[in-house]
């Protein structure tokens, strides 16, 4: 059990710093900017690992700053992209679209 303790932890660490990198309040801002410089109304912000990163204090903190911003934002499901090879094992994981 220790073993696995651990394990658990390890993955929960990593998933922690990846949110905190992915949800940066100043990076996304960036981002809402460049897309809405384009002409576009909305910007998905695209995850590089398919976790579900939504329940986590930095989705939560964007979360309360997109809301103190006036922006509308949703998390919608994101298919895994799937190698004939080696097939996915869960079917899809969501990714944040904010609009404005």
């Amino acid at each position: 059990m220790k073993r696995a303790e651990a394990t658990y932890h390890l993955t929960a660490k990593a998933r922690q710093r990846y949110a905190e990198e992915l949800f940066d309040l100043n990076r996304v801002g960036r981002a809402i900017e460049r897309r809405a410089s384009e002409g576009y109304r909305d910007a998905r912000l695209y995850q590089a690992f398919p976790f579900d990163l939504s329940d986590l204090p930095p989705a939560k903190r964007l979360e309360a700053w997109l809301d103190d911003n006036h922006f509308t934002y949703a998390w919608c499901p994101t298919p895994q992209l799937v190698d004939p090879y080696r097939p996915a094992r869960q079917d899809d994981y969501p990714e944040l679209v904010v609009r404005w």
